[in-house]
């Protein structure tokens, strides 16, 4: 019994480049995921090293007249505000990585007349939506546990740690 292999077709619309090929648009997706990767785990370190920081941090050193006091200023944590500011442009770029997919997965779909690929596209994509879902709340409890004074949500953290670890495994 021999199994058929689906062969690369061109794209059925006139408005693809000519270089367009079924492996530039994959090469497209495996992309756009190392770049959702990074925002995530840039995000990540934003906000652990701000939910790390203490009001115990010591004082900058005394600057000698002419002396930066930037190494100093570069090791600290971020502010309230930096932290916002590195959210939004973060969750930004993942909005924009989200459009992007779904753009791909109806290129597939149509032009490459590739629905096994397109289905695949959109189950990378409802799982990384779950993964974001669990990794806000997630975030969102940790940010609380900082905040509200005696507050510990240790238990539920650790269930969505799990539940992020899961969803790795797909």
């Amino acid at each position: 019994m021999t199994i058929p292999i689906p062969t690369a077709q061109t794209p059925s619309s006139s408005s693809a480049p000519a270089s367009a090929t079924l492996l530039t648009t994959l090469t497209r997706f495996r992309t756009l995921q190392q770049t959702r990767h990074a925002l995530a785990h840039e995000l990540d370190d934003a906000l652990s090293s701000y939910l790390s920081a203490s009001a115990s941090l010591p004082p900058p050193p005394p600057a000698a007249e002419g002396q930066s006091t930037c190494a100093h200023e570069a090791s600290l944590p971020p502010s309230q505000a930096e932290l916002g500011e590195v959210l939004r442009i973060g969750f930004e770029g993942l909005m924009e990585v989200r459009g992007e997919m779904l753009e791909l997965a109806e290129k597939l779909d149509i032009e490459w007349h590739r629905a096994d690929l397109s289905a695949v596209v959109g189950k990378v994509e409802a799982l990384e939506g779950d993964r974001l879902k669990a990794t806000l709340e997630r975030d969102q409890l940790r940010r609380l546990a900082v905040l509200e004074d005696g507050a510990d949500f240790t238990a539920q953290v650790a269930e969505l740690e799990a539940k992020l670890v899961q969803l790795l495994e797909f």
